[in-house]
């Protein structure tokens, strides 16, 4: 597979594949979260720190800077991730919860 990537990459005049560092990584999620606005990443595949653009169907497998149409393409998208987010925050909200509630119970017994 890598080989194949590596044929299409120096077809497109570029380097070969190489995998990206936790850093890296990580880096486009913390761009989506921190920095681009939510009306520019609302509901939208992002990859290298921008939103991605889609790419035609005909296009042969490999990487590519995009992606594929039937990926980007959920009506529900945009609301699996406002329930992840709600649900981030219940469990954020139960934590502190359980931990205001352990802090009162050993300030009783103490």
């Amino acid at each position: 597979m890598i080989e194949q990537i590596n044929q299409q990459r120096a077809a497109q005049g570029k380097g070969p594949f190489q995998w990206k560092t936790i850093p890296q990584g990580a880096a486009t999620s913390v761009w989506a979260a921190v920095v681009a606005s939510a009306a520019e990443v609302g509901g939208q595949y992002c990859e290298d720190c921008h939103v991605s653009h889609i790419v035609p169907d005909d296009l042969p497998v490999g990487v590519n800077e995009s992606v594929r149409r039937y990926a980007a393409r959920s009506k529900n998208r945009r609301g699996a991730l406002e329930e992840k987010r709600r649900n981030g925050w219940r469990v954020v909200l139960a934590f502190l919860i359980m931990t205001e509630e352990h802090r009162t119970r050993r300030n009783e017994n103490d």
